[in-house]
């Protein structure tokens, strides 16, 4: 039935394509605004921020209208072609024997929620992890104290990395040191055979918490009080330090990866 559907409606638009046109030009479909009228939530009663994808977009460096080459709209990414070509113009038609455009944008709005497009399409599920990945950059360094210290570099998202609802969204380093014998002597962040990760995991999330300051969980609606804030803001970055034995045998090993998943039980 949705293959049905959704060809009638290719060949709906492609029959009349300047009624679709003239339906979908117009000006404020082009305003990153309109994005916020989902993408920015907040808890009723209380009126608390719950996601603010809007606004962290609006203080970052990517809102700049004024430099063309710099500034990074909604559009720019969530409905480029080609993820790897993110602020270069990708060429190509919107309906069947249209004209060659200077840039196409499609209507995939790739973003973070790989698993619910994958039900749909394993291609869209593959575009969405592709643009998950060009989100961050890692770094580690041995501090003066001999301690390991991670920095994650948000250098993709032009908002907070994550970003939207975060109660769904895990978000985490898994790191594996290795001394010069090739013993491991430092392990964070494992998930287990049932893939729980553990409490004290190197999370970039935010904590809902109630007026007295206890966690909500995923009943936001009781979210009066930020307990933890661990996101990472559009073009900034933030360190993790951990301890490794003392008398270790250099040189080491480090293996960090960043984790990500959606729909966790936690």
């Amino acid at each position: 039935m949705t293959i049905r559907c959704y060809t009638v409606g290719n060949r709906q638009i492609n029959a009349k394509p300047e009624v679709h046109a003239k339906s979908y030009s117009q000006p404020f479909y082009k305003d990153s605004a309109l994005c916020s009228t989902c993408h920015n939530e907040v808890a009723p009663g209380t009126g608390s921020v719950i996601v603010n994808t809007y606004g962290e977009w609006e203080k970052s460096s990517y809102n700049n209208p004024d430099d063309p080459s710099k500034n990074r709209t909604c559009i720019s990414c969530h409905m480029m072609a080609d993820v790897q070509k993110i602020g270069e113009n990708v060429q190509g038609i919107s309906t069947d024997g249209g004209k060659v455009k200077d840039n196409v944008v499609t209507h995939q709005f790739t973003g973070a929620n790989h698993h619910l497009v994958g039900l749909r399409n394993k291609k869209l599920a593959d575009m969405s992890i592709e643009l998950l990945r060009t989100a961050a950059e890692l770094e580690s360094r041995i501090d003066d104290d001999g301690q390991l210290v991670v920095r994650v570099k948000n250098v993709g998202a032009g908002h907070a990395l994550p970003t939207g609802v975060a109660d769904f969204r895990q978000l985490w380093l898994d790191v594996t040191v290795k001394d010069a014998n090739g013993t491991i002597i430092l392990e964070d962040g494992k998930m287990d055979a049932k893939g729980v990760v553990p409490a004290d995991a190197r999370m970039f999330q935010k904590v809902f918490g109630d007026k007295d300051g206890n966690p909500v969980g995923l009943l936001f609606w009781r979210y009066e009080k930020m307990i933890k804030d661990t996101k990472i803001p559009a073009d900034g970055y933030r360190d993790e330090t951990f301890a490794l034995p003392e008398g270790v045998s250099y040189p080491l090993s480090v293996d960090v990866k960043m984790m990500f998943r959606i729909y966790h039980n936690g």
